[in-house]
């Protein structure tokens, strides 16, 4: 699991919007990852969704020292798919949670990338939104929504990426 670990943060130094949990939030400018650079997820939920339309949780989960003995378990990272079937662009949100706060990217995947997107592969996605909770500009309702809507995700009961 360590080897995993270093370099999916070796990764996350590299990728703007991750690295953003240690700085500033880049622009939507700053770009997708490249097709080398594919998530590594190590967890997943599925539920029936909003309205009874199925959704899809990705989580990656790092272990680390706890005070004293034993280690801790945490997320860092989620991804949100919402309301699969249908027609139309796939809402998808990824969060990146650390000790600095959340930031959120919501997207939107085409149709066409459906089976790559359930899947929790990257595809070219639509920056529509990106925020942190520590900005120092008032989150929108919608922005606030969004981070509501993370406590229940990270609630859900989950099992192994296979």
């Amino acid at each position: 699991m360590s080897k995993l670990v270093d370099e999916f943060n070796a990764r996350d130094r590299e990728r703007p919007f991750f690295a953003s949990v240690r700085g500033s939030l880049h622009g939507s400018d700053a770009g997708e990852p490249s097709q080398a650079d594919r998530s590594v997820w190590t967890h997943r939920a599925t539920t029936g969704g909003e309205e009874g339309k199925p959704a899809s949780y990705f989580y990656f989960e790092t272990t680390g020292p706890a005070s004293g003995e034993g280690s801790v378990t945490g997320v860092t990272r989620v991804r949100a798919i919402d309301a699969l079937p249908g027609e139309g662009p796939i809402p998808v949100v990824d969060y990146s949670i650390g000790r600095d706060g959340i930031r959120a990217r919501v997207l939107q995947a085409d149709r066409k990338d459906f089976d790559a997107v359930v899947t929790g592969k990257d595809v070219e996605f639509k920056t529509i939104d990106e925020f942190s909770s520590v900005e120092k500009k008032a989150l929108t309702d919608s922005q606030k929504e969004c981070v509501d809507r993370l406590i229940p995700i990270l609630a859900m009961p989950r099992g192994p990426v296979h």
